[in-house]
């Protein structure tokens, strides 16, 4: 990538975890989900982003090398309209297919290239139509689902009515006790 958004993955020989990490900017790296796939890894090779199928919205390509085969692990992102660049996905990648034959000690500039297939539309020159009635589809399919803190309250509230109700004394307040010379050594 062209350093702006890149995406990388730690993984350690003899090990079947990978962990990747975003870097935007200058900013520090991000984790994302760690990915597990046995058998273990001898070694771990990531793809320009000239390899991935942009038009499947794959992010990464790894070879992995483990102890008897070589795997292609593909890391992809669900997106709905794959018929669409997701040119907010992909910023433009520098241009390896060229070898550098500037001369040495010179600042050579490494020229960046779009990966939009020719004749494909990025997704942000869509312009994204909805009628009222798939609005108002799309908010009752929203409030037949409660949400994560609506559950948890409700699911509280009628546990606090129940223990409200099992409320009394305990079985050891009705219990007489035991004197306090009993107490003593």
């Amino acid at each position: 990538s062209s350093g702006i958004n890149a995406e990388y993955g730690l993984a350690a020989k003899g090990e079947a975890t990978i962990h990747p990490f975003e870097i935007v900017g200058q900013g520090p790296p991000l984790p994302l989900a760690t990915f597990s796939c046995p058998p273990v890894q001898s070694a771990l090779s990531l793809l320009p982003w000239q390899r991935c199928d942009v038009m499947e919205v794959e992010m990464a390509r790894f070879y992995k090398l483990t102890k008897d085969s070589i795997q292609l692990l593909v890391f992809t992102i669900p997106r709905l309209r794959k018929q669409y660049f997701q040119d907010d996905l992909y910023p433009d990648a520098l241009d390896l297919s060229k070898p550098v034959t500037e001369k040495w000690g010179e600042v050579y500039q490494v020229p960046s290239v779009s990966l939009c297939p020719s004749g494909v539309k990025p997704v942000s020159e869509v312009e994204i139509v909805r009628t009222s009635s798939q609005h108002s589809k799309i908010q009752k399919e929203h409030t037949k689902f409660k949400s994560l803190e609506a559950q948890r309250d409700e699911l509280f509230n009628s546990f606090a009515v129940q223990v409200q109700k099992d409320a009394g004394p305990l079985p050891q307040d009705l219990m007489d006790g035991c004197d306090d010379d009993e107490w003593s050594d």
